[in-house]
Order: C-alpha cells, then sequence, then structure tokens
C-alpha cells in the first residue's frame, strides 16, 4: 500500500538495488549509490535524474556521504575502494583510494571535510586525507565483524561504529585509539549508527529491531532500547535531533520521539523492499529513502497529530488553554482536577491540581505563566501557582457556578462569568472583587473574555446575545449581538476589531467591535462549543458537538475538519507561535495539532455568508480539486492548499511568488488523466 499524498516523488533509473541515499548540505541534491555499479544525483524539488550515472566502481556500490560544503561526494564499494566525486561537475576526482582487503560499506566526512572514515568487511576502519587521497595513520583495528557503519561526532574529535560483532565502538581521531570497551546493547547485527546534530545523543539501529540511544558523554544507555516492528537496517536524526527516521526490514519508515522514545503517527508505507538508506533534507520536514526494490522516494514527514496518544483525564475535559510562551497546556475536566502537560512532550507535569468540590469548567493560564485560574460548578475560583501545584488564594462571590475565567493582558486581573448571570472583574493580587458584578445577561453567562489591547469585555449568554464592556468602568457598551439560540462562546480577535461567537444554532458569526454589526458567518458545525483566533488573526478554531474541530480562514470561508474525537468538543485553544491547536473533548482526552500541516493537508472550501450566495461549491481532496461529478481537475501543491480562493470557474491558487489563475469553465477531462493521481514517478 502506498502512503499518498505523504509520498512526493519516486525516482527510478537505478537498475538494481539502492543501498544508499545522501542529502547535499543545502538539500539542492539527493546523492544515490546502488548495487548497479553507479552514482546518481537527482533534483529533490522537481524528482529529474540530474546528468547521468557516475561509472568507475567495478562492483556494486554500497555508500555514499556529501563533504561539509556540499562540493565532493565519497563512495565505497564491493570493489574495495573508496572515490570521490565531483558534485558541481560530477566527474571522478583523482585515482581510488586503495587499502581495504574487503568490500567498503560505509564512509563519512569529517565536519570540517579535511578527512574521510571508511569502513569495511575486512574488520577495519581506515582515514583518508580527502584532499590528497593518501592514507592518515595506521587502521582503526578492534571490531571482530564486519563494519556496517561509521560517523564523527559533530565536533569531529570521534568516531563512531557498528559491526556485525553486535558491538557499537568509539574511536579518538586523533590516536586511532578505542574509547573505553565496546558499547554492548544489542543482542545481534548492529546495521547503523548515527550523531545527533546537537551532539549530545547517538543512536544504534540493529537486527534484533531495537534502536538504542547513547549519552555521548558517559557513553552509556538512555533509556530502554525503542522496539520497532522489525530489523533496523538505516537511521538518521533530525535536523533540530528531535526525530529519529529509521528504515526498516519490513519495507516501512518509522518517525520517533527522541525524548520520549514514543513513535510518531503511523509508519511510511511505499518501498516494496527494505529500506536501506534515509536522510533528511535540512528543513526537517522531507525525507528520502532508498531501497532493494531499486526506488529512491520523497516523503513529506508533517503529521496533524502532534501527541501520539492524547492525554486524558478521568471525566470529560471542559476547558483548555496554553502558557504564554507555548510550553504548557492547562486544562480542566468534571473529574474536578486541572492538567498541566508539556506541549512538547506531551506528558503530565507534576500530578493533577485538586481542590475543587465540583466539576472544572474553565482554566486560563496568567500572562506571565506563572499562576492557573480555574473557575467550578462549586461556584469559586481559584487561583493556582504553577510551579508548585498550590493554591495561592480562593475567590468566593459568585452565586452560581463559574463557566468562564480570563485574566486581562496586564495580569492584574480575573474576570469571570456565571451561571448566576453576572460577570465579576477580581483584584489578582488581593483576591478580591474590584467593583460591583456586571449585570445586563437574562441568562447564564457561558464565555468572557478581555479584548488584547485590554480595554473591553465580551460575554456570551445562554439567552442568545454577546454583549460589550467596557473593562475599566463596567458599562455595557452598543446593543447586544444576537445567535438563534444560546452563545457559548466568544473571542477578540488580535487586533481588537472583531468578534467571534458560536453557537448551539450552529453557526459562528463575526462581529465589528465598532458597529456591532454582524460582518460574517461560518456554517457547518451543529453546536459550537468552543471559537478562538489564530495569532495572526486569519484563522478562527472551533469546536462543536459535532466531534469536530475546524480551522476556518476568515477571509474565505476556506475550512478544514478534524474528526479524531469521539464525543463532543468542548474547546478549543491555540498556541502563541500560532504553529499549534489544542482540543478538549467530552471523549476525556486533550489532543494538540500541527495547524500547518492541517491547513496544508485537508483543506475544503464551501460557501458561506461571507460569500455572495452566486458561488458554487468545490471540493479538495487529497489535494486534487474535484469537478461537479468528483472528477479530478488539478493537484495543488501541500504549500498551498490553504489559500485556495474563489471556488466558481476560476480558482486562484496562492502562497507562490506569483498567484496563478485557472480557468476550468472548459476543461475536459479523458479516461487516463485520473491515472495520474499515483505519485510522480521519474523513470
Amino acid at each position: 500500500m502506498v502512503d499518498w499524498p505523504r509520498l512526493l516523488h519516486i525516482f527510478r533509473r537505478h537498475t538494481n538495488l539502492v543501498n544508499a541515499i545522501a542529502i547535499s548540505p543545502d538539500g539542492g541534491l539527493i546523492a544515490s549509490a546502488s548495487e548497479d555499479s553507479t552514482i546518481r544525483f537527482w533534483s529533490p524539488e522537481t524528482g529529474a535524474a540530474i546528468g547521468g550515472p557516475l561509472k568507475g566502481h567495478t562492483r556494486g556500490v554500497v555508500t555514499i556521504a556529501f563533504s561539509p560544503d556540499g562540493t565532493r561526494v565519497a563512495s565505497g564499494s564491493h570493489d574495495r575502494t573508496v572515490r570521490l566525486w565531483s558534485a558541481k561537475t560530477f566527474t571522478a576526482i583523482g585515482e581510488p583510494l586503495v587499502g581495504h582487503i574487503d568490500g567498503v560499506n560505509c564512509v563519512s566526512f569529517s565536519p570540517d571535510g579535511t578527512c574521510v572514515a571508511s569502513g569495511s568487511s575486512d574488520e577495519t576502519i581506515r582515514l583518508w586525507d580527502a584532499a590528497t587521497g593518501f592514507p592518515i595513520g595506521t587502521p582503526l583495528v578492534g571490531h571482530r565483524g564486519y563494519v556496517t557503519s561509521v560517523v564523527f561526532s559533530p565536533v569531529g574529535t570521534h568516531i563512531i561504529s557498528s559491526s556485525g560483532d553486535k558491538m557499537v565502538r568509539v574511536w579518538d581521531v586523533t590516536t586511532g585509539i578505542a574509547i573505553g570497551e565496546p558499547l554492548d546493547g544489542h543482542t545481534d547485527i548492529v546495521y547503523c549508527v548515527a550523531f545527533s546534530p546537537d551532539g549530545t545523543r547517538f543512536a544504534s539501529g540493529s537486527e534484533d529491531q531495537t534502536i538504542q540511544l547513547w549519552d555521548s558523554q558517559t557513553l552509556t544507555a538512555v533509556g530502554k532500547p525503542l522496539l520497532a516492528r522489525s530489523e533496523i537496517l538505516s537511521l538518521v536524526f533530525s535536523p533540530n535531533s528531535t526525530r529519529i527516521a529509521s528504515g526498516l526490514q519490513d519495507q516501512t519508515i518509522q518517525l520517533w520521539d527522541v525524548t520520549t522514545g514514543a513513535t510518531i503517527g503511523e509508519p511510511l508505507r511505499g518501498h516494496d523492499d527494505a529500506v536501506t538508506s534515509i536522510a533528511f533534507l535540512p528543513d526537517g520536514l522531507q525525507l528520502v529513502s532508498g531501497s532493494r526494490d531499486h526506488a529512491i522516494m520523497l516523503w513529506n514527514t508533517a503529521t496533524v497529530a502532534t501527541f501520539s496518544e492524547p492525554l486524558r483525564h478521568k471525566g470529560p475535559v471542559t476547558s483548555v488553554s496554553f502558557s504564554c510562551d507555548g510550553k504548557y497546556i492547562a486544562s480542566s475536566s468534571t473529574d474536578k482536577t486541572i492538567g498541566v502537560w508539556d506541549a512538547v512532550l506531551g506528558t503530565a507535569v507534576g500530578k493533577l491540581l485538586r481542590g475543587h468540590s465540583d466539576a472544572v469548567l474553565s482554566v486560563a493560564f496568567s500572562p506571565d505563566g506563572a499562576a492557573i485560574a480555574s473557575g467550578s460548578a462549586d461556584r469559586t475560583i481559584r487561583l493556582w501557582e504553577v510551579a508548585t501545584g498550590e493554591v495561592i488564594v480562593e475567590l468566593k462571590g459568585h452565586s452560581g457556578g463559574v463557566n468562564s475565567v480570563v485574566f486581562t493582558p496586564d495580569g492584574t486581573q480575573i474576570v469571570s462569568g456565571s451561571q448566576d448571570r453576572t460577570i465579576w472583574r477580581w483584584n489578582v493580587a488581593t483576591g478580591k472583587p474590584l467593583v460591583e458584578p456586571l449585570r445586563g445577561h437574562h441568562g447564564t453567562v457561558r464565555s468572557v473574555t478581555v479584548s488584547p489591547d485590554g480595554t473591553l469585555i465580551a460575554s456570551a449568554s445562554e439567552y442568545h446575545i454577546v454583549m460589550v464592556w467596557d473593562l475599566k468602568t463596567g458599562s455595557p457598551i452598543g446593543i447586544p449581538m444576537g445567535h438563534y439560540s444560546a452563545v457559548t462562546s466568544v473571542a477578540f480577535s488580535p487586533d481588537s476589531t472583531k468578534i467571534a461567537s458560536g453557537s448551539a444554532d450552529s453557526n459562528i458569526r463575526l462581529w465589528s467591535v465598532m458597529t456591532q454589526q454582524k460582518i460574517g458567518e461560518l456554517e457547518g458545525h451543529s453546536c459550537v462549543n468552543s471559537v478562538a483566533f489564530t495569532p495572526d488573526g486569519a484563522f478562527i478554531v472551533s469546536g462543536s458537538d459535532d466531534r469536530t474541530v475546524r480551522v476556518w480562514n476568515v477571509e474565505t470561508g476556506a475550512e478544514a475538519e478534524l474528526e479524531e474525537h469521539t464525543a463532543t468538543v468542548m474547546s478549543v485553544a491555540c498556541s502563541p507561535d500560532g504553529i499549534h491547536l489544542v482540543s478538549g473533548s467530552q471523549d476525556r482526552s486533550v489532543r494538540l495539532w500541527n495547524i500547518e500541516d492541517i491547513l496544508a493537508s485537508t483543506c475544503t472550501q464551501y460557501p458561506s455568508h461571507l460569500f455572495p450566495p452566486s458561488r458554487q461549491t468545490f471540493k479538495i481532496r487529497d489535494g486534487w480539486i474535484l469537478g461537479p461529478n468528483d472528477e479530478l481537475l488539478v493537484w495543488v501543491p501541500a504549500a498551498c492548499r490553504y489559500n485556495i480562493l474563489d471556488p466558481s470557474s476560476k480558482s486562484r491558487i496562492m502562497g507562490v511568488a506569483e498567484p496563478t489563475e485557472l480557468d476550468f469553465s472548459t476543461l475536459k477531462c479523458g479516461e487516463k488523466w485520473a491515472q495520474c493521481r499515483e505519485p510522480i514517478e521519474t523513470e
């Protein structure tokens, strides 16, 4: 089964196994080494072969590596030689480097590009002067089996090697002497080793179906081995050192979280044989793989969900909030607890916060991230110190459950909305109400929010209306704004000029703060429980009784829908950097999503009140714009999908240097057109 559309290109020119691939430091070239005795270069952008095959080795080419400056390539072969090639002219540099008495299985450049290391089936490692091709010193001897992999440390002082003897060794580059005893962490052949770019760790992969992480300073194992589903033939760290990609005997590629050891998403499938080599492009999102099926594949490794598993409460999740730096998430639940979670690792930070005697209905971080405010059905608000988990103060005054709490931007006040139909303003320092409560709603206050400029409060009521208040004076401003049913959530745009409101009438409405007139409406949900703007104001995020989270383009109405939750979505929030959104649901889970990936992969346009009624519906599926009868019209690159405009006979594709306008009104689709939905293959 091919994993499409994460598979971007398939490169096919080699006539035998692809043993190794490498990426130039600038990401502009892919080099591949094959059992057909050739080396080839490819464009990762177009998938096209660059020049003809490089011939010189007399037997299969097993390994390949770029120099740090990207101008040269080193290769090793069954013919027992190492060769150097120009990555500019695609020609051989000098004569073969001769010295090994058996096949060369691995090569690596030193970080300064002056030295090449090679490992061989003769059980030795040799160092070569990259300028002259002369050997440096004597061979490094110590392994008792063929050497499968060699790699320099990022600072160039050490070499890590792996072998058929089941061991990993560390060598001093200057002396050529092994440091300490062999690292014994595997029970079978170790096929590959890789250093993290930050230099803190290295990893080894084995026939025993495990990956072991090692501390580069202490040379001790870090945690338990990562258990894979098949033999590990190749592995590589992402450029930011947070992920590992592994190529497996079972034809798949698996991504791993370095910190937690958890797998990231489902394996990438597409190869028809074992994955022998993998490499990240410099952006850390695209990955290249080589396989015994003779193919090279380019993948987009971006995933929709950041956490491989959702975070869970024992009861429905009622509210979620990001800390100001985006590092932490707070969640509240009907189980009477508040959870604090690491937004990077997806793990709990300390124990659940307990103290409320009834369901916790709302949480909010203070602007400095040091405190969390919580509102509860027990009619109280509690202020918690994040560092200790202790209660700082308990705020009492409401005569009904507290549905919503929010800090003012300067952090000096908390605003709360309650089932008692009032809004209170509290002094954070004293825990006392500032003045009399704000009265004006004729039903439960479901949601309150403060404008980013710190001058206004917006509130939503069970009585179908949204009201705006002057934060300083507490006076209502203008006339209420209405829905056809209970208003459940309100949010200000980042520039404080718009308000978004979500309602049980299934709609999200946009309002002008200045005129308090409706300026747009988004339709598609059932009861809307939560709305939030992204930090740039370009998108609205919403959660609903229909179990979905949706991301809406404010200008165009384009929509992306997420369906991972299995029950009503009660709350959504965006990270301060706009990269992630978090959702909380009655299914008891908290989920974190990458907004950029969502917009790039699952955007659908449909008519809304933001558009004239004459505009027609169109659909986009897996990047394909579909016609009225679901016929394939045109495929849009992932990076451009979230900005598709004008769903009539013409579509404008944004996100490129010059917008391109495509006229579909006279397009004819033949039977063979649909066949191009398969991944691009370069023959």
